[in-house]
């Protein structure tokens, strides 16, 4: 339910200064998000390597609408890709992609655009000696992605390092209620009552990574 608005939180320039902005969630983004064009992330890449850590790039996007946005987001991963085969950071990065952010959800032949999509993406990663590992997102689009796995699968069907990870999500852990549809009537018995329950119950969502 709250999806949608938070996604639209997200495209707002007004909401991301506010953001990055305060000293208090400033620096909550900066831990997550190395910043906004390639060479921020290359960079806060080879630091965390330098570091003796391994990482994983994931380029933000997952309110794909149209097939231009799910264009800009293929040419995002292949140049980010490119870059990290350059400095020679490949070897210990790598991507991680949601299919809806190059266009699953799109309507009529979505699937279809993000099958070719993470094709390309695959082979850009192959080239630069690194993998992918596809996210799986809501439990709408588990079917879907499993779909395109396996249509991944027969161009790339090398499984030596292939690697299997589980994720459990749980939201609204605690079942709190957030109660609303406040009665306004003025001669109402159960004026100012509230009369529904706003939010979501208690959700366990599982999950899997796949890396090929």
């Amino acid at each position: 339910m709250l999806r949608q608005p938070l996604l639209m939180l997200a495209r707002s320039d007004k909401v991301k200064q506010v953001i990055t902005g305060v000293p208090v969630s400033n620096g909550i983004v900066a831990r997550y998000v190395p910043g906004e064009s390639t060479d921020e992330a290359v960079r806060a890449s080879g630091d965390l390597i330098a570091s003796g850590l391994h990482v994983t790039l994931d380029f933000l996007g997952e309110d794909t609408s149209d097939r231009e946005q799910a264009d800009h987001t293929v040419a995002a991963y292949l140049d980010v890709l490119r870059a990290l085969s350059e400095e020679g950071l490949s070897r210990n990065a790598e991507v991680s992609v949601k299919l809806s952010a190059i266009g699953q959800a799109l309507p009529d032949e979505g699937e279809k655009v993000a099958v070719e999509n993470a094709r390309t993406i695959c082979h850009a990663a192959r080239n630069a000696g690194t993998t992918v590992t596809l996210d799986m997102e809501d439990h709408t689009t588990t079917d879907s992605t499993l779909g395109i796995l396996r249509e991944l699968r027969k161009d790339f069907p090398e499984i030596s390092g292939t690697q299997l990870g589980v994720t459990v999500d749980v939201f609204n852990v605690f079942n709190y209620q957030n109660f609303g549809c406040f009665d306004t009537g003025f001669n109402s018995s159960t004026q100012g009552q509230a009369t529904c329950v706003v939010s979501d119950p208690r959700r366990v969502q599982l999950g899997a990574e796949y890396n090929f």
